[in-house]
C-alpha cells in the first residue's frame, strides 16, 4: 500500500531499512519483548531500569513500561551518546538500551540500539507512528515475543520475506558465491554517499600491496564500504537462519594467500526465495528510499513517486516525471532511470529498460505530502548535474564527488582514494590502489603511459603546499629507480616506461605554477 498523507505535526525522518552491527537473535527477542507487557523479561527489565538508569528518568521508563498498550518515543529508546563524545555510552539511559545485553557490561549504546530498533522494524515486529515519533508492537511482534526459542526462527523468516534487501542478496547468492564485497557492489543506492563498496579486485590488490602484517590485519577488518557492510549483516542473518551458509574464497599471489569469507546460498534458501517471489509483497517504509546525509527527505520522496506512478501502470519515463511533478519534485530522466535502477539494488522486482513495470506490491508506504523545500548541496547540485551529462559512465562512481569535497577525515581520503581506483577501473583493468605510508594512492599503467595518483579530500580545495609536491617527486623518482616496494606492486603490468602524474581533489587554487615546479624537478609531465 502506498498512499500519501499529510501529517498534522512536523515531519521526523527516522532511519529505517539498512542495518548494520545487530546479528544477536537473542537479543533481537529482547529488545522486541520490551514493547511487551507480557514479555518474559519484564522483571529483568525493570530491575536494569531502577538500577542502571538515573532516578527521575528511570521513573518515567517505568511508567511508560506499565501503560497498555506500550508506544515508546524514539529517544526514549535509544537513548543518547556522552555530550561532546563518540565512545560508547557511559551511562545507561535508554529503555531499548536496557533491553539489551552488552558483551561486556549489562546494557547497549544508542548506536547498537538503533540499529536493533532499525532490525525489529524491518522485520515489522515493532510498527512506527510518524505523527507522533513513537514505536509499539505488532502482531508479528507479539507472536514472536510469545514464541518457543524452537519457533521464533519461523516467525523471523515469515517477516523476512518482505524484506527486499535479503531477497536481493539471496538472488545474488542464487547465481554465485560471493565476498562481501562483490554483493556489497550490487546492492543499494547509485552514487549515493551512504552506499559505498570496495571492489574485491581493488581490495586484493590493496591487500598485496601492503606490507606489514599489522596493517593487512586492520584491512580485513576495518576496510569496507557500507553497502559491503549492510551486506556482511544481511548474509550473516541468512546463515543463522539455514538460508545460506559460509565459506572461503582464496585469493593467491606471489606465493601468498588472501581469504576472505564467503557466501553460497542452501538448498532451504532456494525454497524461500522461491516462495519469496510467488507472494511478491515488500515491507518498504518511507525513510529506507535514502540513507543520504543531506536533502534526504527529497531524494526519499522521488524514489517513492517512482514506485507510486509504477504501482498505478505508469510505464513510461515521462509518465514517472509527470507524477512526480504532481506531488512536487522536480524530476529528469536521468534521475528516473538511476532511481529504478537503486530500486532493483535494493531488491524489487522491476523489469523493463525503456518502459518499467513493478511486480512487487509494495506495502507500508506512506509519502508526506509536504516535505519542508530544501536548496539542493553543492555536493548534490553537481552529482545531480553529472547525472544528465554522463552517458556512458557509471553513476555509481558520483560518490566520489562526496569525498572529494570530504573534511579531510580519514574515512573521506581513504574513499576517495577508491573511488578514483574505481573510476579508473572503468578505462584500464591495469589499475592498482595502494594508498598507505610513503606510497602514491593510485598508480594506473595505461598503453602509453604510467599515472601516478594522490588524491586530496578537501571542501575547501586544494593549494598543493610544498610538502606534497615534494611527496608527488619522491614518488616519480622511486618509479624511474624501479626499486622501491610499491614499484614492485605494479611493475609486471608496466607497459610503456613513460610516466605522468596527477593530483585529484575538490577543487584547486593557484596551482598551475606550482605543478611546473613539479614537472621540472622531475623531467615528467
Amino acid at each position: 500500500m502506498i498512499r500519501i498523507v499529510d501529517y498534522t505535526k512536523a515531519y521526523k525522518h527516522r532511519a529505517a531499512g539498512w542495518i548494520q552491527d545487530a546479528a544477536d537473535f537473542e537479543n533481537l527477542h529482547r529488545f522486541v519483548a520490551a514493547f511487551s507487557a507480557d514479555s518474559p523479561y519484564r522483571a529483568e527489565l525493570i530491575d536494569k531500569i531502577q538500577r542502571l538508569v538515573e532516578e527521575r528518568l528511570a521513573g518515567r521508563f517505568l511508567g511508560i513500561l506499565g501503560r497498555e498498550p506500550i508506544r515508546i518515543a524514539y529517544l526514549d529508546i535509544v537513548g543518547t551518546s556522552p555530550s561532546g563524545s563518540r565512545k560508547q555510552n557511559t551511562v545507561c539511559n535508554g529503555i531499548g538500551q536496557a533491553a539489551l545485553k552488552g558483551q561486556t557490561r549489562e546494557f547497549q549504546g544508542d548506536w547498537s540500539t538503533n540499529n536493533f530498533l532499525r532490525w525489529a522494524i524491518s522485520l515489522q515486529l515493532i510498527e512506527y507512528s510518524p505523527s507522533d515519533d513513537a514505536y509499539a508492537i505488532t502482531e508479528a511482534g507479539q507472536a514472536y515475543v510469545s514464541a518457543s526459542r524452537e519457533n521464533r526462527h519461523g516467525i523471523v523468516q515469515q517477516q523476512l520475506m518482505k524484506y527486499a534487501p535479503a531477497i536481493r542478496v539471496l538472488s545474488l547468492l542464487k547465481d554465485a558465491e560471493h565476498t562481501k564485497f562483490s554483493l556489497g557492489e550490487q546492492l543499494g543506492f547509485i552514487g549515493e554517499e551512504g552506499f559505498t563498496n570496495i571492489s574485491e579486485k581493488l581490495f586484493v590488490d590493496l591487500y598485496f600491496s601492503t606490507d606489514l602484517a599489522a596493517d593487512r590485519k586492520k584491512l580485513k577488518v576495518d576496510h569496507e564500504g557500507s553497502s559491503d557492510k549492510y551486506a556482511r549483516q544481511i548474509c550473516s542473518w541468512l546463515v543463522k537462519l539455514g538460508l545460506a551458509e559460509a565459506g572461503k574464497k582464496n585469493f593467491v599471489r606471489n606465493d601468498e594467500t588472501l581469504t576472505l569469507p564467503s557466501y553460497k546460498i542452501t538448498a532451504h534458501g532456494l525454497e524461500f526465495l522461491r516462495k519469496a517471489r510467488v507472494s511478491p509483497r515488500r515491507f518498504v517504509p518511507f525513510s529506507m528510499l535514502s540513507m543520504e546525509t543531506s536533502n534526504r527527505e527529497l531524494i526519499c520522496k522521488r524514489r517513492a513517486l517512482v514506485l507510486k506512478a509504477l504501482s498505478e501502470n505508469a510505464s513510461s519515463v515521462d509518465d514517472i516525471v509527470a507524477v512526480e511533478r504532481e506531488y512536487g519534485v522536480e524530476a529528469v530522466a536521468s534521475e528516473v532511470h538511476d532511481d529504478i535502477r537503486s530500486l532493483r539494488n535494493m531488491g524489487l522486482h522491476i523489469v523493463g529498460e525503456d518502459t518499467y513495470t513493478l511486480k512487487d506490491v509494495i506495502e507500508g508506504l506512506y509519502i508526506p505530502r509536504i516535505i519542508a523545500p530544501t536548496t539542493l548541496t553543492n555536493v548534490l547540485a553537481i552529482k545531480e548535474r553529472l547525472r544528465r551529462d554522463l552517458r556512458y559512465v557509471d553513476h555509481n562512481l558520483l560518490v566520489l564527488v562526496d569525498f572529494a569535497y570530504g573534511s579531510g577525515s580519514e574515512k573521506a581520503s581513504r574513499m576517495l582514494e577508491t573511488y578514483v581506483a574505481r573510476a579508473y577501473e572503468q578505462i584500464c583493468p591495469n589499475t592498482f590502489l595502494l594508498g598507505g605510508v610513503s606510497k602514491p594512492d593510485v598508480v594506473v599503467c595505461l598503453e602509453q603511459i604510467v599515472v601516478i595518483i594522490d588524491t586530496k579530500a578537501y571542501g575547501k580545495g586544494f593549494s598543493l603546499p610544498q610538502s606534497e609536491r615534494d611527496k608527488m617527486v619522491r614518488y616519480v623518482e622511486e618509479y624511474k629507480q624501479k626499486n622501491s616496494p610499491w614499484y614492485k606492486t605494479i611493475e609486471s603490468a608496466i607497459q610503456a616506461d613513460t610516466a605522468g602524474f596527477q593530483f585529484v581533489s575538490s577543487e584547486f587554487s593557484g596551482v598551475e605554477a606550482k605543478l611546473r615546479d613539479i614537472a621540472t624537478r622531475t623531467g615528467v609531465n
